[in-house]
């Protein structure tokens, strides 16, 4: 089992927490965490903060749906939203849609300022496309690529990424985000690589190698070796399992074997995503010295430990608002009505694209099954993370989110948090269940008998 690397260079963070009203403290036995400089009221802002690195996820990006490419504010408009979700059902116009302005979406200033049309960024403001450019765009446009990288490019993009049963598309896919922005400050900006890498290096992280997924992987499992298991008892037994092999390396758990014979091992992933990072980007020899297999692994490891979803709602949401205001409150049940009589879960229309950032700060939390704050979305629907208060918090007392749905069963959570982000939850709701956990019941019983 790893245990993941967290670099704390105090001068980097006490620059950025100064402002905040919150502290990075550090333990022996959890690491970092944030705490609180004063006290905070039930439902106030805790903290918001930009992304350090954020994108849409893979197939959402594959299928063409409009995003900001710098904040994830979406793009699309209400009608394009309608087609996307109901296809050849969409039937009836939709009442009052004239008194929607739908956002405007503007192009890559090197796309267009030059002969190529290759490159399909789009953006939702001005500040976003200029942001954007000197972020990570400068690197990752394709305008300004050779065709040979727009190919790589092309090919890295609809590659599958998919290990041994895991899909890791979008942890691939915000990881070359990351690598467009440390080129982009080594080229653009003239840093040193260790320089340009340093806001990367701050998080914590762990080689993909490391992570075992079995949770994911148990049924495919159980089905293909033919383990049929009581509904009554599955859960339990599959907890004693996950026991058995939680501190063993996952190459001793017959899970996680049976998955990974199927296919190419993730070694083999890592080679193939450096050698197509290369056409990319075209590193020059200490680039391609520094972006070895080894650190593209920690580098997607980081993602999978930091990552947050971040799914902005969508215009759809905005423009039925607007139609209900302006009077057509009933000309828009009768049009959802057609579409729910023709098949249509029209509760997919408030759904846009889908995506994941990574925060410096927002990093930082620790977990807990009973967080005292938790993670919201703000008015601008964009990738900004806003943290609000769940309930009175007292000056000095560490912030808790949580990073698992903390509604399920203690043996879920448990296996999940172990397996995703390398710990062992030891919060005061897991403490208060775990008496009842099998291994627990099962030490009981032998000790009574």
């Amino acid at each position: 089992m790893s245990i993941p690397v967290w670099e704390y260079d105090v001068a980097y963070y006490r620059a950025l927490m100064e402002p905040t009203g919150l502290d990075i403290r550090t333990d022996p036995v959890k690491g970092k965490g944030l705490f609180t400089r004063r006290a905070w009221a039930k439902g106030e802002v805790v903290h918001m903060e930009s992304c350090l690195c954020c994108t849409q996820n893979l197939d959402d990006a594959n299928r063409g749906v409009p995003v900001c490419g710098n904040c994830l504010v979406s793009l699309e408009s209400p009608q394009e939203i309608v087609r996307r979700v109901c296809g050849k059902a969409y039937v009836g116009s939709m009442p009052a849609i004239e008194a929607y302005r739908p956002p405007e979406a503007l192009g890559c200033l090197n796309a267009l300022t030059s002969d190529s049309d290759a490159c399909t960024a789009v953006y939702c403001s001005v500040r976003c496309r200029e942001q954007a450019w000197t972020k990570h765009h400068y690197a990752l446009c394709q305008a300004k690529m050779t065709p040979k990288s727009v190919a790589a490019l092309a090919a890295f993009m609809g590659h599958s990424w998919t290990e041994s049963g895991v899909d890791f598309s979008d942890t691939h896919f915000l990881a070359l985000k990351f690598i467009g922005m440390v080129i982009s400050r080594h080229r653009m900006h003239r840093m040193p690589l260790e320089q340009a890498y340093a806001p990367v290096a701050q998080l914590i992280r762990s080689p993909l190698q490391k992570f075992a997924f079995s949770y994911l992987l148990m049924e495919d499992y159980e089905e293909s070796v033919g383990i049929k298991r009581d509904i009554d008892k599955a859960d339990a037994e599959r907890y004693l399992e996950f026991k058995t092999y939680q501190f063993k390396p996952p190459e001793d758990n017959p899970v996680v074997l049976h998955a990974r014979a199927k296919g190419p091992t993730r070694d083999h992933m890592m080679v193939e995503a450096i050698a197509l990072l290369n056409d990319i980007f075209v590193f020059s020899p200490e680039e391609a010295a520094f972006f070895t297999p080894e650190r593209w692994s920690s580098l997607l490891g980081a993602v999978l430990l930091n990552g947050q979803e971040r799914s902005p709602n969508s215009p759809y949401t905005d423009y039925a608002f607007i139609a209900k205001k302006s009077g057509n409150a009933s000309a828009l049940r009768s049009f959802q009505g057609n579409l729910r009589s023709n098949g249509i879960d029209t509760s997919k229309l408030d759904g846009s694209t889908r995506g994941q950032g990574v925060y410096t700060i927002g990093a930082c939390f620790n977990h807990s099954c009973d967080p005292n704050v938790q993670v919201s979305y703000c008015n601008q629907n964009d990738e900004t993370l806003v943290v609000l208060a769940l309930r009175d918090i007292a000056a000095e007392e560490e912030l808790f989110i949580s990073y698992i749905d903390e509604a399920k069963p203690f043996i879920h959570r448990q296996q999940q948090l172990f397996e995703h982000y390398l710990f062992t939850c030891l919060c005061t709701k897991c403490q208060r269940e775990a008496p009842t956990a099998p291994d627990a019941m099962a030490t009981s019983e032998k000790s009574d008998s």
